[in-house]
């Protein structure tokens, strides 16, 4: 589970990309935006070299619910949405699998362990080894 641009983790997660043995993978956007209605990106990946290829299967999407006034010091935007309901939508993928991320500047810690790596030249770090770890895609709700 690599997260985007910090280690640290709080009441939410920033973006992150979670990878499965299995092949499978997930994109979840920033749990700290309170008001996109698509949340995660599903599907399969592959690793060749330093490239990434990825075929995105689904989305998780926010449905219905409404907006009101959100926390003011808590919430970065000043309305949240409430009361929406996760919608998976299968999707095709239009690329043929042809698009990849490419990786680079793998950085390690004393034991040898990679800690952070960057994808496009975003700096992904490291928080768990388990993809299932922390909360993942979930509605929004009062």
């Amino acid at each position: 589970m690599w997260q985007l641009k910090t280690s640290k983790i709080g009441d939410a997660l920033h973006e992150n990309f979670r990878f499965y043995q299995d092949g499978q993978f997930s994109y979840n956007f920033s749990q700290y935006d309170d008001v996109s209605r698509v949340l995660a990106l599903n599907g399969n990946y592959r690793l060749i070299g330093n490239q990434l290829y990825t075929s995105v299967t689904s989305r998780e999407e926010l449905t219905g619910g409404y907006f009101t006034i959100g926390s003011p010091g808590f919430q970065s935007s000043p309305f949240v949405l409430e009361g929406a309901t996760i919608k998976t939508i299968p999707q095709d993928d239009s690329t043929s699998k042809n698009d990849y991320f490419f990786l680079s500047s793998l950085v390690f810690n004393k034991a040898g362990r990679i800690i952070s790596i960057q994808i496009n030249g975003n700096k992904y770090y490291k928080i768990s080894d388990n993809p299932r770890a922390f909360s993942q895609v979930k509605a929004k709700s009062n």
